[in-house]
């Protein structure tokens, strides 16, 4: 295998073996290894988990990743699949390398797949040139500084009685030191308590960018800083599906008003269906990084709650998320993004995340590129459009309301 002529999988090949050779279990095992939320994926049977999962994948140009799993789990697998590996040209590995602009949202399937595009196009001319925005938010600035101490502590929760009644800067703890945005060398820092001052040092934290192991401790530092934001807008997180959501308002309905493209817009952010469940608008948001250029990666979903509070149980309402999301179309997916990006940056020109002394300057301008290839008069100049979004369609088209949809998905998803 050279890096100039890889191979890469069948994707029915993948799925035939790992439905032929991993049961239920395995199959989640090897989504765990992935870091794929194997509640999120769709499907019943074996065989349609299996497909799912490859379909995750595949949308984010990760099925070497599957093939490396594979080859560490299951040799025997692994040797078989060897045999029905084909090899890409060079040229088409350049195409791919467009692939994360077209990542717009991640839990869709019927969402643009730039490299099958690619390669279907491929023996025709290209028609007409389109733009394709994607779903990064280019950081435009991070902390330059990261502070270290020697510290006898291991874990946060033993410093954090330390500074009880304190403002409690963000930090990790590796390497039996502490490190943190925030300037140790300053008298009145809370975190001087918990390392030995006479031993501070200064690290350039572009450094850690090229390091593997000390890139997870920045990102580490970042998503620390992202949830105390996201705190300040009155989002709450979830911490088994890692994404931020509305809360409702009071225990009543919450909407809210932002800018969108052309004019301002409201949506209903957090609402009761029936005395059945409640529905939150919800976001993750990922740290990404491709050489030394970072971007916040914006990905919309939705969260649901039994009274507001409690989650409901994901294989209940999976494939009722699933239907919700299969109607949403490239303007409603690109309204979503405008909706969080105007919600993040609260009104600013760009997203501020303070990091301790520091700042983090965010982009509010999704990145976009050209592609040579596309359908004449299908496009829709998306900075134009108006919003359209799913509280807004009993006004938009009359009486068939948001409600109304979620009731008929309730009756599909129950007679399944």
């Amino acid at each position: 295998m050279t890096r100039e002529d890889p191979k890469v999988p069948s994707t029915s090949e993948l799925h035939r073996l790992l439905a032929k050779h991993y049961d239920l279990e395995e199959l989640r095992t090897l989504a765990f290894d992935l870091g794929v939320d194997w509640d999120e994926l769709g499907g019943e049977t074996k065989s349609a988990r299996a497909r799912e999962l490859i379909a995750y994948l595949k949308r984010r140009n990760r099925l070497n990743d599957l093939v490396a799993a594979i080859e560490t789990s299951r040799p025997d697998v692994a040797q078989e699949l060897q045999t029905v590996m084909s090899v890409v040209p060079p040229q088409e590995i350049h195409r791919q390398r467009i692939a994360p602009l077209i990542d717009i949202y991640a839990d869709r399937e019927d969402w643009f797949d730039l490299p099958t595009a690619v390669r279907a196009v491929t023996p025709q001319p290209a028609r007409t040139s389109e733009t394709l925005y994607s779903n990064l938010l280019p950081i435009l600035e991070i902390p330059q500084v990261i502070y270290s101490a020697p510290s006898a502590y291991r874990t946060r929760d033993q410093v954090r009685p330390m500074l009880h009644g304190m403002y409690q800067p963000l930090f990790v703890l590796k390497e039996k030191r502490l490190w943190t945005f925030s300037d140790l060398t300053q008298p009145d820092c809370p975190l001087r308590r918990a390392c030995d001052v006479n031993d501070i040092s200064q690290t350039d934290a572009r450094s850690w960018v090229r390091d593997d192991d000390r890139r997870l401790w920045l990102v580490d530092l970042f998503n620390q800083c992202l949830r105390r934001k996201c705190q300040s807008l009155g989002l709450l997180f979830d911490w088994k599906h890692n994404r931020f959501y509305f809360p409702p308002d009071g225990g009543q309905e919450r909407s809210v008003e932002y800018q969108a493209a052309r004019r301002r817009a409201r949506r209903r952010v957090a609402y009761p269906y029936r005395d059945l469940f409640w529905v939150h608008h919800a976001v993750r948001l990922s740290f990404v990084a491709f050489g030394e250029q970072w971007y916040l990666k914006v990905e919309p979903a939705y969260t649901f709650t039994k009274d507001g509070t409690e989650f409901v149980d994901s294989r209940k309402v999976g494939r009722l998320a699933t239907r919700r999301k299969s109607r949403e179309y490239n303007l409603n997916v690109f309204n979503h993004l405008v909706f969080w990006r105007q919600y993040l940056a609260a009104g600013q020109d760009d997203f501020v995340i303070l990091c301790g002394d520091q700042r983090m300057v965010i982009s509010k301008f999704y990145v976009a590129g050209q592609a040579n290839f596309g359908i004449s008069d299908s496009r829709v100049e998306l900075v134009t459009a108006e919003p359209i979004e799913p509280e807004l369609e009993g006004e938009l088209f009359g009486e068939a309301s948001e409600e109304a949809e979620w009731e008929e998905d309730e009756d599909e998803a129950e007679a399944e």
